[in-house]
């Protein structure tokens, strides 16, 4: 396993995690759901890009800046729960959508969607990568 494919697998697990913790915290904290679903979101993304072997600096502009070559809704939802979690965590106004419970559910579902379709995209690369004559 490369360097790269690894940092994708550890990337995506701390996705998985962060979701789980988004979904178990919902009825508790709105702040800590907020916080876990960007980072799941994120995370998610930077193992997609890992797997397709793009390196990507650690700085949220650059994961959103390539995850709009990969997907535009990447980036867009990346966008959104960025705002939300600033407002968690720094009780900044939001640019975008005011943090309450109705606003951030659906995104509980958006991004475990997106982490399934990460997951499916990186299993077919590897799929490829195993049919593929050198």
């Amino acid at each position: 396993m490369s360097r790269l494919e690894q940092k994708s697998t550890d990337e995506l697990a701390r996705a998985k995690e962060f979701l789980d913790i988004a979904q178990q915290t919902l009825e508790k904290s709105l702040k800590t759901t907020a916080n876990r679903l960007y980072f799941a979101a994120e995370r998610a993304v930077v193992a997609y890009l890992f797997a397709m072997e793009i390196k990507v600096s650690k700085k949220h502009g650059s994961i959103w800046n390539a995850a709009k070559t990969v997907d535009m809704k990447w980036h867009t939802l990346l966008q959104v729960l960025y705002d939300l979690r600033l407002q968690a965590d720094y009780g900044a106004n939001s640019t975008i959508k005011i943090l309450t419970k109705e606003v951030i559910s659906p995104y509980i579902s958006e991004v475990s969607s997106l982490l399934a379709d990460i997951e499916k995209k990186i299993a077919q690369k590897e799929k490829e990568k195993k049919t593929t004559p050198l």
